[in-house]
């Protein structure tokens, strides 16, 4: 049985696991404060409605993110950096988990 070999040196991973753990936390507090301005100046009352866009948002910014940089895309697929910048642009947004969690979890 062989081993996985990394491409990457330890260096190399390493940043870029910061630099894709920064990204991540940059781009999902955008589209968190995005959606939080866009309901509050519109007074979107709807959590469905306020959910429906946040996803809207995230959909549209990792598509141009796989679209115009390809290899960044790719990579969520393949290794840890990848994983890194998709738990923290999901994690973060915590306007879509708090509507979730008050419209469609019951105690």
């Amino acid at each position: 049985m062989s081993s996985y070999k990394l491409n990457d040196s330890f260096q190399g991973l390493l940043t870029k696991n910061i630099i894709w753990s920064i990204l991540g936390i940059i781009l999902g507090v955008l589209n968190n404060n995005i959606i939080v301005f866009i309901c509050s100046t519109f007074n979107i009352q709807l959590l469905f409605i306020q959910n429906l866009l946040q996803l809207f948002l995230c959909s549209l910014i990792l598509t141009v993110i796989q679209y115009f940089f390809n290899y960044f895309g790719w990579s969520w697929q393949n290794i840890t950096p990848g994983l890194f910048f998709v738990s923290f642009f999901f994690g973060i947004q915590y306007h879509i988990f708090t509507n979730i969690q008050n419209t469609y979890i019951h105690n």
